[in-house]
């Protein structure tokens, strides 16, 4: 056998060589199910196997398999030779992200010392210093002498997110609980220690999509009991008269009132409970390079630094920093479309013994055409109120400055709420008025460095309570198509298709929703057909279930809402006037 090279064959997952006739069996038909393997663990790149079994292998006798390109995620294991036979000269090298960084990893090589392996002129006999350095590779599995398996190791993902409110902290639990670096970026101080910043936020309402992606953090319990539930709307006429409409007929469908600085601080400190998560507050980002996915800020000492991650993700609200960087690369951003009315916060505080004031299990909402008052009840016994009004006009926030004017309006149009308002004057005067619109982008995803989530991707009226919900669904989203893709690109791109289409949604459904409270929820005609609607539900609750209670209630894309809603409707309108024409008919 001297000088005669010995034929060495590649081991397969279950230990066996390949045999002849198993020449095109596929690259994933031969690797186990390692650690992170199918997860988001990480993504090692992509390996050109050559003709023969061992990647780059050169050496005549192995094994042959066809040429082909195969995905291989972090932890996945490929076959290699045996140790004590002809090694081939180096593994492949890897495009780690596609965006053209290599990376070597160890293997062998017999002829010369590349990766330390010593030639047979070193060893002729080789068999104690090749094991020794076989072993000796955190990424080789050694057993009985072979060389097994080489396994692929990546190193963890680094993302940034910019923005520190409820979206971003809640994607980088997701992103950490699938083996991801997170770093968060905040503008302002940390609302755990400064308090949050009140007066421009308007008061939440979580529903079925909101808590499906706090259940995925382990939060939904947590929250769940610090929510009001909300059984539907309490209308309030100018005489001081109410009627009462439920959201659904199903018991448990409730929308749920929230602090937005309360579940701010929860999901800050679940964040925080994550080692793979780091939080900055009180930093200023001063640039952006969306194509290397670089980061540049400056903390409150003064000092700039700079950080380089695989991943930078906008979640920085409807004045997006990222945005605006995306936008500058290719067109991004189609552009906000403000509407004719703002908003501003005021306060109906708890009774004096803690209690309610309204009733606590309703949205309250003071109708009057083209401006209103709505209150959300809080744990605490308060109502956070706001005003939508136009910004000019007779009616309007220009209209309504001085303490007269105030107390004047607030007792023509809104007397029973005034009389429970003794801070509303100060609070008028002292919160800000706020605007509203509707921000629109061509894309959400810069190549496989960047990409949108959240207001900063689509901001949206709050009419339809979906605003924090479609965020945290935005989240759900971006992780499992990083989960599920071989590639940022794909996974990106995947997020892209699936989600800006929802966000277009959600956007016309909050406008056409701010229309119906302000118009239509007075009208007599508007609540039969509403209790039409309902009645319809209970009958048929499998064929027929209203557009807001499926925007609400269930998960269902946005856009398929609008498309079970455009079909039901005039089905709908069918039925209501065969019931119309049969009433008529029975009563002459």
């Amino acid at each position: 056998m001297v000088g005669q090279r010995p034929r060495y064959e590649v081991p397969h997952a279950s230990g066996r060589p390949l045999r002849a006739g198993s020449q095109r069996r596929k690259l994933a038909d031969q690797q186990p199910a390692g650690p992170g393997h199918g997860t988001s663990a990480g993504f090692a790149g992509s390996v050109r196997l050559d003709r023969h079994g061992c990647p780059a292998c050169t050496i005549p006798g192995t094994h042959r398999l066809p040429s082909t390109t195969a995905r291989v995620r972090a932890g996945s294991e490929l076959p290699h030779h045996d140790a004590f036979g002809p090694l081939g000269p180096r593994l492949p090298t890897l495009d780690h992200r596609g965006r053209g960084r290599r990376i070597r990893l160890p293997h062998h090589r017999v002829h010369g010392r590349r990766g330390g392996l010593p030639s047979p002129r070193d060893d002729p006999n080789r068999s104690d210093s090749v094991v020794q350095h076989l072993r000796g590779l955190p990424s080789v599995r050694v057993h009985d002498g072979r060389c097994l398996w080489i396994r692929f190791v990546s190193r963890p993902r680094h993302i940034i997110i910019i923005g520190g409110g409820l979206a971003g902290p809640l994607l980088g639990c997701l992103l950490a609980d699938q083996g991801s670096e997170v770093t968060i970026l905040e503008r302002r101080g940390d609302p755990r220690a400064d308090g949050y910043d009140g007066g421009r936020s308007i008061n939440l309402a979580l529903s079925a999509r909101g808590i499906e992606a706090l259940a995925r953090i382990g939060l939904d319990d947590a929250v769940l009991r610090t929510v009001v539930p909300m059984q539907g709307r309490m209308m309030h006429d100018p005489e001081g008269r109410t009627s009462f409409s439920p959201y659904s007929v199903i018991p448990g469908e409730t929308i749920n009132s929230v602090s937005r600085g309360h579940l701010n601080c929860m999901v800050l400190d679940a964040a925080e409970a994550r080692t793979a998560v780091a939080l900055h507050f009180d930093v200023e980002c001063t640039s952006i390079d969306v194509d290397r996915s670089r980061v540049s800020y400056r903390t409150p000492d003064g000092s700039e630094h700079t950080l380089d991650s695989d991943l930078v993700v906008g979640a920085d609200g409807a004045g997006s920093m990222v945005r605006a960087a995306m936008d500058q690369r290719e067109r991004t951003d189609d552009g906000t479309e403000f509407i004719e009315s703002g908003y501003k916060e005021l306060t109906i505080p708890a009774g004096p013994d803690g209690s309610f004031q309204l009733r606590p299990d309703a949205l309250h909402i003071w109708p009057r055409g083209h401006y209103m008052l709505i209150a959300l009840p809080n744990e605490d016994g308060s109502f956070t109120c706001t005003c939508f009004w136009p910004h000019e006009g007779p009616e309007s926030f220009a209209a309504v400055q001085t303490p007269e004017e105030i107390t004047s309006f607030f007792r023509t149009n809104f007397a029973d709420a005034a009389e429970l308002m003794p801070d509303l004057v100060e609070e008028y005067l002292r919160n800000p008025v706020g605007p509203l619109g509707t921000v629109r982008c061509r894309r959400y995803h810069h190549r496989d460095s960047a990409v949108l989530i959240g207001d900063a991707a689509h901001a949206i009226v709050p009419f339809f309570g979906q605003g924090m919900n479609a965020s945290f669904q935005d989240c759900l989203r971006l992780a499992d198509c990083i989960a599920g893709h071989h590639t940022m690109r794909e996974a990106l791109e995947s997020y892209d298709a699936l989600q800006r289409p929802d966000g277009d949604a959600i956007g016309q459904l909050s406008l056409r929703n701010f229309i119906e409270m302000r118009d239509h929820t007075a009208s007599p005609a508007f609540r039969l057909l509403q209790r039409f609607r309902k009645r319809l539900n209970r009958m048929f609750p499998r064929w027929y279930v209203p557009l807001y209670n499926m925007v609400s209630f269930t998960t269902i894309p946005y856009t398929r809402v609008i498309t079970i809603d455009r079909r039901r409707r005039w089905s709908v309108l069918a039925i209501a006037f065969l019931t119309v024409l049969t009433l008529g008919f029975l009563v002459t």
